[in-house]
């Protein structure tokens, strides 16, 4: 399992105004949960923990926390959840991480990328993307960073969907199969608006 390590450390406290404290001093508050074990409070710098999301997996890449505890280290491996995000800046201001073990399946959620020159949009139609990102499950090693999909096969009324996807059979997709992820749509001509001969369409 490739790892990226960031340290932190143990949280003694946990209120709402210890969070403001830390996150004024350049930290911020994250929970790790899993292993049926109670949650475990830490603080880690949010510029270290960008700047690995950055990386080709995003926000899918695998840390392991290197956390102090007063003069002991212990290291576990996890991967991000759940965010909370300053309601402005968007900056991330909270972090909740799930243990995770090499031959444990995770599930994630990854971001969807269209490539390619749909025949449809030289015919004069539109490409509309309909779905951001896909749900799945696989072994720590086969994340992905993201779902590559051609569109370019797609004519005018064309669509591809979630079950048109060959991700592996490392791959479980959570999705559902009818899910569209991409079409080719139809412009509407202008005689929708207006007869042939120039005059207004009855409605």
């Amino acid at each position: 399992m490739n790892t990226v390590t960031l340290e932190a450390e143990v949280r003694k406290s946990k209120g709402k105004e210890d969070s403001k404290k830390l996150r004024a001093s350049g930290l911020i508050p994250a929970v790790i949960y899993g292993d049926k074990a109670e949650g475990l409070s830490v603080a880690l710098d949010p510029r270290a923990l960008r700047r690995l999301y950055k990386g080709p997996q995003g926000r899918n890449t695998i840390l392991n926390l290197a956390i102090k505890n007063e003069d002991k280290v212990e290291e576990i491996g996890v991967i991000s959840f759940q965010f909370e995000r300053h309601p402005i800046s968007q900056d991330i201001i909270h972090v909740d991480f799930k243990r995770v073990h090499g031959d444990v399946p995770v599930v994630i959620t990854v971001g969807v990328e269209l490539f390619g020159v749909a025949p449809g949009v030289k015919m004069g139609g539109m490409l509309v993307k309909k779905k951001e990102r896909i749900k799945m499950s696989c072994l720590p090693n086969n994340i992905m960073g993201k779902v590559r999909v051609d569109v370019s096969r797609l004519g005018i009324g064309e669509m591809i969907t979630v079950a048109d996807l060959n991700l592996g059979e490392e791959i479980q997709i959570l999705s559902s199969a009818k899910d569209i992820i991409a079409q080719v749509a139809a412009l509407r001509g202008k005689t929708d608006d207006a007869a042939s001969d120039g005059t207004p369409a009855k409605k």
